[in-house]
């Protein structure tokens, strides 16, 4: 799947990484440089450290996740690589982690995964909180419409919350898209020719 989005919507720019599930807080996924070092080989899937050392980005992604809908996995996905792409190639970018700068606002919009700090339009463009969604007709939304069915043969980790408190369940009244979170939240779907507002269903 990562080939599959790097060759479609990145023209193979992005190296080879580290796919990670696993829970960190609250975090649905996070982006970590040159997290993995592999030693004394001439053949890494990252820039060389040093002499006989090689390194490789992590691309992080909650095990929860995986038992919602396909396109909000892989629009995390994809705001992942983004985040890689632009520590890669991006000019003059300055990494910062968990902020959210105007190049990274600027490089989803144009994938067509728009953003903000509160999930609209009108948000602010840069912070340490950024919402994403998915544009109607976007570049993300095309090129996801062709991924094999077979890259999916993940299920996700149904289990409560770590902190026993029982799950919120979200819905859209649009197209009865449903989110189960264990926190409140606030947000518009992501289904296409949808972006109402989600509402709280039970808790």
């Amino acid at each position: 799947m990562y080939g599959f989005l790097n060759e479609t919507l990145f023209d193979n720019a992005l190296p080879d990484c580290i796919l990670n599930f696993a829970t960190h807080g609250r975090s649905n996924a996070f982006f970590t440089p040159a997290r993995w070092q592999q030693k004394n080989s001439e053949k890494g899937t990252e820039r060389a450290e040093g002499k006989g050392r090689t390194t490789a980005h992590e691309l992080s992604l909650n095990p929860v996740l995986l038992d919602g809908p396909v396109e909000l996995v892989l629009a995390w996905i994809v705001r992942l690589m983004v985040q890689l792409h632009l520590y890669e190639l991006g000019d003059d970018y300055e990494y910062q982690q968990g902020y959210y700068t105007a190049a990274f606002y600027d490089a989803m919009w144009a994938i067509g995964l728009p953003c903000s700090s509160d999930g609209t339009p009108t948000g602010k463009r840069t912070g340490y909180s950024m919402k994403h969604w998915i544009a109607s007709g976007g570049k993300f939304a095309n090129a996801i419409k062709d991924i094999p069915q077979d890259y999916f043969p993940w299920s996700g980790d149904k289990r409560r919350p770590a902190t026993g408190k029982k799950p919120l369940m979200y819905g859209c009244p649009s197209c009865g898209l449903k989110i189960k979170t264990g926190r409140p939240m606030s947000g518009i779907c992501i289904t296409e020719n949808c972006n109402e507002p989600f509402v709280l269903l039970s808790s």
